[in-house]
């Protein structure tokens, strides 16, 4: 989808958005557990209760992600960028 003069550019995008998940994703997982077994523990359950039951809670971030991105895909249409590409 992308014009042929500007591949590489594209592609650096492409790039930074694939590092900054990786870091991103990771970060905000890691920061919900933490905090919730916190929380859950302060809120009397056992430790390990509280752990499993913020890593459980903590998935819900990553779903959330994917149904985000889920939705921001469906707006996206490639016949149009491809007839463009053609009219080129």
């Amino acid at each position: 989808m992308a014009p042929e003069e500007q591949s590489a550019e594209f592609f650096g995008f492409f790039e930074v958005g694939g590092r900054t998940s990786s870091f991103i994703g990771p970060a905000i997982f890691g920061f919900l557990a933490a905090e919730l077994a916190i929380y859950y523990g302060n809120q009397g359950l056992a430790p390990l209760a509280a752990e499993q039951t913020g890593i459980r809670v903590a998935v819900i971030s990553i779903v959330f992600f994917l149904v985000v991105g889920l939705a921001l895909f469906m707006f996206v249409r490639p016949r149009k960028h491809e007839a463009a590409l053609e009219a080129n």
